[in-house]
């Protein structure tokens, strides 16, 4: 293998159905500075995929999915896996983020995001990273290395491909007003498993806003 064909191949990589999302997003100078990095892989929030998760649900898909609510959102994270072996659970991706682009029809007050819009958001974010750990561990998001993401090559690790997610509990801070129209990127980090598997807490956080 030629020393051009390995560089193709560590790039960025591109899931299909988040093109249309990308050229708008890859304005973001932010956003384009991560996207360029080796490891960065997109996908689109708001996909097909039959297999039960993603955004099947009509509040993104509908709702949501106007001109002035949010028009084009799109998920990034790195696919830095590394192999673990631990008496502990623990999940492959530990962290992602969305990129929403905010109108103006999700506004309570003035030009100020409505607080049940912001806690709808920090809990998508989390449900997306479960989603992403399911689809790679069933293989719909292909990884650098084939099979490295299965539960059965793994000890430890939690497998979630037959798993469906709900929010438990979740406690919002809100630090300053929320301004759109703009565009948030929204972070997640996973913080814990628990001791059965049977849950996992999330930090998480409205990272950044940006300008387009």
């Amino acid at each position: 293998m030629t020393e051009e064909k390995k560089q193709k191949m560590a790039g960025p990589k591109i899931m299909p159905g988040a093109e249309e999302e990308l050229e708008y997003f890859i304005r973001i100078p932010e956003f384009r500075e991560r996207f360029q990095r080796g490891n960065a892989v997109v996908l689109p929030r708001r996909d097909q995929e039959a297999d039960g998760r993603g955004s099947t649900g009509k509040l993104f898909s509908q709702t949501l999915s106007t001109p002035t609510t949010i028009p084009r959102c799109i998920v990034m994270f790195d696919d830095t896996f590394a192999a673990q072996s631990s008496a502990k659970y623990w999940l492959p991706v530990t962290t992602c983020s969305v990129f929403y682009q905010l109108g103006t029809g999700v506004c309570g007050f003035g030009n100020i995001c409505h607080g049940g819009i912001q806690t709808t958001l920090l809990d998508d974010v989390m449900g997306v990273l479960g989603v992403l750990n399911a689809r790679l561990q069933d293989g719909l998001i292909p990884s650098n290395e084939l099979g490295a993401y299965l539960p059965t090559r793994n000890q430890g690790m939690l497998d979630l491909t037959k798993s469906l997610f709900a929010t438990e509990g979740i406690e919002v801070q809100f630090l300053c007003p929320l301004r759109t129209p703009q565009v948030i990127e929204v972070v997640v980090h996973l913080e814990e498993v628990d001791a059965d598997g049977g849950s996992y807490k999330f930090m998480r956080a409205i990272a950044a806003a940006y300008e387009v």
